[in-house]
């Protein structure tokens, strides 16, 4: 009777305990609600926003509370906060109205009470960015116009990419001098080109002052297909778009460093272009050209010239720009061996010339020290020699598993007046191995250091058999003093072998026949 009466006496003490210990719950989760706990309302389920044109389409699931009066849509920017309250059986909504930008949107479940919520469910957001102007998508979409020049600041030539299947139409907008009206030249899919062309022609007297613009109407698969009008394209021709490898011929020609700027080419009158080009329309980009020639300088050996041939890649669009600068300029094209047409134009002045050795004097060479580094291995003679004499004989150092670059010094033990060099490819190298395609010259200068003897360090010779290649030190043939010379010249794939631990690896090696210095006068 005393163990049952002393067991009930400590468990009214226990509860009298955790009375105060409540009260002061109930107050702190006061303090943190205004006004009173919140009542938490049932959460929203598998809330998704989905990316619509300037909008987000949210969807959710509901789960039955008969609390919940509303529902509560939330949708936040980079500076605000917005809200709309809707019926609270809704499933979806669509936030319209958006800008570029992720915003977090997130549906609640509330009860209201005299228009106040006094009731609401908790729940993560979702973050959705619409779709825009600035959206991949559209950023990404065919400009239809993939390069636009100036013909004799009168016409518009223009060339076009392949028309995608989700371009619906496009024209070009332009003035014409003197008409303040904006007009349209259009045309229809033909064979996946506009008229069946790569290029067009527009206008007779565009004002280049007035903005020049592409519009385009576009289908967009991946917002439920919708038909858009796209922002217009601008054109522009203040700063001349060059091909790389015809860029890079342009620099070379004319001793230019980065970025070809429309000032570096507005005087050129005469232009030589001689190696592999993915397109000759650039020369569009020279508004007083009277000559181009096209193949010069490439000195091809006596029966190579239907082997040694540079490459066109994009015939069609560089026909077109060649006819237009003869036909609107008036420019002479002089076309040298078999080189970059298939059927080479009848417009041009003159074809399948023989290009010709210029006149000049090569220094003597003997007396002169040779040297290079690798150096060859002991029993091997690369015939490092033959560079300073003009003969059937070539140097190639041993093959290697290493991919090297060959250092080579020449040291004329004296100081000659040096105009350019004369750089011979083998006529009959060995078996499998290549002819370099780029040698970096140098002169050593009074400090011991070393310096570019031509405008560009690196310079870009012919790889044909027995090809002959003139390099000048500047496009003014200019000429400088030095007594040291120094070619650097890496390997070339040469063919797969095994090595003396039987691996299968690749081998590297490569030939040059000659390496002449011309005189300076």
């Amino acid at each position: 009777m005393r163990t049952s009466f002393l067991k009930y006496v400590w468990v009214f003490v226990a509860v009298l305990g955790l009375l105060p210990a409540c009260e002061d719950l109930e107050d702190t989760y006061s303090d943190y609600t205004g006004d009173g706990p919140v009542q938490y309302l049932t959460k929203i389920y598998d809330l998704q926003g989905e990316p619509k044109w300037l909008s987000v389409l949210l969807t959710w699931e509901l789960k039955l509370d008969p609390g919940r009066t509303a529902i509560l849509v939330e949708w936040t920017d980079d500076s605000t906060t917005y809200s709309q309250v809707i019926d609270k059986d809704a499933r979806d909504f669509m936030i319209t109205g958006l800008k570029n930008y992720e915003y977090a949107c997130s549906v609640k479940a509330i009860e209201q009470k005299d228009g106040e919520v006094i009731g609401k469910s908790i729940g993560d957001p979702v973050y959705v960015r619409p779709f825009t102007y600035a959206s991949e998508e559209l950023t990404l979409f065919s400009q239809v116009v993939r390069k636009a020049y100036q013909v004799a600041g009168k016409k518009l030539f223009v060339l076009f990419e392949p028309w995608a299947d989700n371009l619906i139409s496009f024209q070009v907008g332009y003035f014409e001098k003197g008409n303040a009206t904006e007009k349209f030249w259009t045309v229809e899919k033909v064979n996946n080109l506009p008229d069946g062309k790569v290029y067009a022609m527009i206008g007779e007297n565009v004002d280049f002052t007035k903005p020049i613009n592409v519009y385009r109407k576009g289908r967009i698969a991946s917002i439920d297909n919708m038909e858009l009008e796209l922002q217009p394209v601008p054109l522009y021709f203040e700063t001349p778009m060059f091909d790389a490898a015809f860029a890079a011929e342009v620099r070379s020609r004319l001793d230019l460093i980065g970025e070809i700027k429309q000032s570096d080419i507005n005087d050129v009158e005469v232009l030589d272009i001689d190696y592999d080009q993915l397109s000759l329309v650039d020369v569009l980009h020279f508004p007083n050209l009277k000559e181009l020639h096209l193949g010069r300088n490439r000195l091809l050996a006596a029966g190579t010239e239907n082997v040694v041939k540079s490459v066109l890649t994009n015939q069609e669009e560089s026909v077109a720009a060649l006819e237009v600068i003869a036909g609107e300029l008036g420019v002479k094209i002089y076309h040298y061996g078999n080189h970059y047409f298939n059927t080479v134009p009848d417009f041009f002045t003159a074809k399948n010339q023989v290009a010709e050795l210029p006149e000049f004097s090569l220094l003597n060479t003997v007396g002169w020290d040779i040297t290079v580094n690798p150096m060859d291995a002991m029993g091997y003679n690369s015939g490092l020699a033959n560079l300073l004499q003009e003969s059937d004989a070539y140097w190639s150092p041993q093959a290697s598993e290493i991919l090297r670059k060959h250092i080579i010094e020449i040291d004329m033990k004296e100081s000659k007046r040096i105009l350019g060099f004369k750089v011979g490819q083998a006529m009959t190298p060995p078996a499998d191995v290549q002819t370099p395609d780029v040698l970096d010259i140098e002169f050593e200068t009074g400090s011991g250091a070393w310096e570019s003897a031509a405008f560009s360090r690196s310079v870009t010779v012919g790889t044909g058999k027995g090809e002959t290649t003139i390099i000048y030190l500047d496009k003014s043939h200019s000429v400088k003093t030095a007594q040291k010379i120094r070619v650097t010249v890496a390997d070339k794939f040469h063919k797969k072998g095994y090595n003396a631990s039987y691996a299968y690896v690749d081998f590297y090696t490569v030939v040059l026949s000659s390496f002449m210095v011309i005189e300076g006068n």
